[in-house]
């Protein structure tokens, strides 16, 4: 029988290390990472300095650009300081002529620059050699054909061996095979060191080695400044590495104590590395532009999610952006707004400001003169760190917060009385990882430390909770997850009561949780079913009996529910909480977006329709003609779609049968994607899932169902990897969405099978 040695240990640090080779100094760059000061008319302005170019002659609206879709766009970059520059470079469509201006003091500039258009066709680098003493730099677009992007923008004080030497592709072929070799070349060595030829203390010496190598990546990573370009490779491996020990434990003979012990301090290394990937192995992943500085708070998120809770009972689930901009005009009396573009949380329709004064007006009579002042103050408070242009721009046409009353009212108890500042958001930003720690703890001391390391490294090795960034610096993002592992944790240990209850609070906070309250009452159907087979009379007692621990489920499940309703309708009003909440996810759901993952997503897809054939950025919405194609396409495959959540829920009905509690709670979890349309972050619950395969103490049967879970959904983090190659957003996650449900279906079928087959055999039993 193949044994695989315990100086697997080493393999993942090898692989970082050799990643973190693999990375182009950039540091020379005067521009990366740096967030303009202002910016106008431009989309996904963080890509013009993240030094992630595109291959010379990509699309001009690929997924590495930055289109340019108001006239007049422009973007200003502050150095600091006034320093010398030795050369310029951009990356933009070829067909247009791009004008750099500098400035010494930020109001009078200079044009420098044109980079011009080029004969070849797509994304272009161009590049010129200088000498400049400046401070400000501004690139803006002109002539040409009118649509205009860019997907990079730099300066630096020489150009040794050009601009190139200052771009990093990611997922270029060079590296890509460089890590393919290196890492077949590391499996040919493990496998001649399997078995005997490996003896116990090489191992554990190369255990120590392993984690010596391990601090030492860790470490490393902290220093490098081209660390957020590699984590998806990072995450990749740990997650292939993961899923090979379940594998290795399960299918490929027993373990002899030490080697095992060899094995747990691989996954708890790999612990460490997938945690310290989630949180940008210690990097500040934000900028506050006032501060010129990096920031632990996620500005973006929280400039929605602070205000909708501190602000709930002025600005209900309709006001938030009609205030930002009535408070940015009360701010700035003689800035012309009247152009600015948002989308009206009314209806969500994209108009221009000069067709909503009158909502303007309206708005500030919910507030009082005190708290009015106050909502201008944290305004300030995040326009500076946004920059304006970040404050005015995309942030006005996202969808305003779609959190229910109950994660309101939590979060309206935290910063009611808070003011918006660095501090006080960095602080409360800390409750979701003392959370997490919680939540993994109880896994530990309730499943056991195996499902516990892998449910942490399968928590920090997904892809899932990434669009551009990821909900560190967030406050109270992660809660509804904890709820539904701190329940799970509960069922498990014979808590029903709370288990229901905190399964409740889950589902509360983000609504399709509610799954696993669903799922919760599958053994009682199956009890049912029996019944009725076997013709035994329905009595109370025996449903007590027999059922206790589902209905106590049940009533704890209930009574939060009741508890929640209602405390929120208390301090809100049930009209202004629940009944406009449901009118706004429900106009919510009706929009296909380019995030979303489900099994509509899958049906709603065309090749000849994706948005790089229809997208329209001169367009107010640039995507209404990719929402309307995905609608008619789903519409024509209808019949399809009934028939594949059917085929699933029957599926997931036979896989609960004879399960215990905690499992068919949580395994109502796979039909999220079958049901549902959600944002690629919420599938960030893959890491609870191996929860629900768990198995007992010498089962064996379970303990490789238990591996088989763990490798699909390590799979899935790997192939969300490759998913990143130069897709555009709608196909990337198409791909990802096809990754999960496939994961999802070949989990589901053993245990469908499995369900099945103890079903049909307890058939003559319910006969006699």
């Amino acid at each position: 029988m193949l044994r695989l040695p315990g100086c697997l240990a080493l393999l993942p640090w090898l692989l970082l290390l050799a990643l973190v080779g693999c990375a182009e100094d950039d540091s020379r760059n005067l521009l990366r990472d740096r967030q303009p000061t202002q910016a106008h008319g431009i989309s996904d302005v963080e890509r013009l300095t993240d030094g992630l170019g595109a291959p010379d002659g990509s699309d001009w609206l690929g997924p590495r650009s930055a289109a340019l879709v108001e006239p007049g766009a422009s973007a200003l970059f502050d150095l600091g300081t006034v320093q010398p520059l030795g050369c310029l470079w951009l990356q933009g469509d070829n067909n247009d002529d791009y004008l750099v201006a500098s400035s010494l003091d930020g109001r009078s500039f200079t044009p420098i620059w044109v980079g011009g258009s080029v004969a070849e066709a797509g994304l272009q680098l161009r590049q010129t050699p200088i000498e400049l003493q400046t401070r400000y730099l501004m690139v803006s677009a002109h002539g040409g054909d009118g649509r205009y992007s860019l997907s990079e923008f730099g300066a630096a004080s020489r150009c040794p061996g050009g601009a190139e030497a200052f771009i990093q592709r990611p997922l270029e072929p060079a590296v890509l095979i460089k890590g393919l070799l290196l890492g077949a070349v590391l499996l040919a060595l493990l496998a001649l060191f399997a078995g005997r030829v490996c003896p116990r203390p090489v191992v554990l010496l190369l255990t120590l080695l392993g984690l010596a190598a391990a601090a030492g990546a860790t470490f490393y990573l902290t220093r490098l400044p081209a660390v957020f370009a590699l984590e998806p490779a990072i995450r990749a491996a740990v997650a292939a590495l993961a899923a090979g020990v379940a594998l290795r434990e399960a299918f490929v003979g027993p373990l002899s104590s030490w080697r095992r012990r060899a094995h747990s301090a691989l996954l708890g290394a790999l612990t460490l590395v997938a945690l310290a990937s989630y949180y940008h192995f210690g990097h500040l992943q934000f900028r506050d532009e006032s501060q010129n500085r990096q920031t632990f708070v996620h500005a973006t998120d929280m400039r929605h999610y602070f205000p909708l809770a501190k602000y709930f009972p002025e600005l209900r689930f309709d006001g938030m952006y009609l205030a930002s901009v009535a408070a940015y005009q009360d701010n700035h009396p003689d800035a012309d707004i009247s152009d600015v573009i948002l989308r009206d949380l009314r209806n969500s329709e994209v108009r221009h400001v000069r067709e909503l004064l009158p909502e303007l007006t309206e708005i500030r009579t919910r507030f009082s003169a005190e708290r009015w002042q106050a909502f201008r103050d944290d305004m300030s408070y995040f326009e500076g760190s946004m920059g304006s242009g970040g404050f005015l721009g995309h942030s006005l046409r996202d969808h305003g917060g779609n959190a229910t009353p109950v994660w309101i009212l939590s979060a309206w108890l935290i910063f009611r009385d808070l003011p918006a500042s660095e501090l006080s958001l960095t602080l409360a930003g800390l409750l979701d990882p003392l959370l997490l720690l919680v939540l993994f703890g109880c896994i530990w001391r309730t499943f056991g430390s195996r499902p516990a390391l892998y449910a942490a490294i399968l928590f920090g090795a997904t892809d899932f909770y990434m669009f551009g960034s990821n909900l560190v610096g967030s406050t109270l993002r992660l809660d509804w997850l904890v709820a539904l592992g701190l329940g799970a944790c509960a069922l498990r240990s014979g808590r029903p009561l709370l288990g229901g209850a905190l399964l409740a609070y889950g589902a509360l906070i983000r609504a399709f949780p509610a799954l696993t309250v669903f799922f919760l009452a599958v053994p009682l159907l199956w009890w049912l079913l029996e019944r009725w087979r076997s013709q035994r009379p329905l009595s109370l007692t025996a449903l007590w009996q027999e059922q206790a621990a589902t209905l106590r489920a049940g009533l704890g499940a209930l009574a939060m529910v009741l508890a929640m309703l209602a405390l929120t309708s208390f301090t809100f009003g049930f009209q202004n909480a629940w009944v406009k909440w449901y009118e706004k996810v429900s106009i919510h759901a009706e929009d296909p977006s380019v995030n979303n993952i489900g099994l509509r997503n899958l049906m709603s897809f065309s090749p000849q329709l994706t948005a790089q054939q229809v997208l329209r950025p001169e367009h107010p919405e640039p995507w209404i003609d990719w929402q309307r194609t995905q609608r008619e396409t789903y519409a024509s495959r209808w019949l399809a779609n009934a028939g594949i959540l059917l085929l699933a829920l029957g599926a997931l009905l036979l896989a609960c049968y004879r399960r215990a509690l905690h499992q068919s709670a949580l395994l109502g979890l796979l039909a999220v994607p079958f049901l549902f349309y959600l944002s690629n972050y919420y599938y960030h619950f893959i890491f609870l899932l191996p929860l629900a395969l768990a198995p007992a103490r010498g089962d064996a049967a379970r303990s490789r169902l238990f591996a088989w879970g763990v490798l699909l959904l390590g799979l899935v983090c790997v192939g969300q990897y490759f998913s990143l190659a130069e897709h555009w957003s709608d196909e990337r996650y198409t791909w990802q969405c096809l990754l999960l449900m496939g994961a999802f279906s070949l989990m589901l079928l053993p245990m469908a099978i499995q369900g099945g087959r103890r079903w049909m055999a307890d058939r003559p039993r319910a006969a006699e």
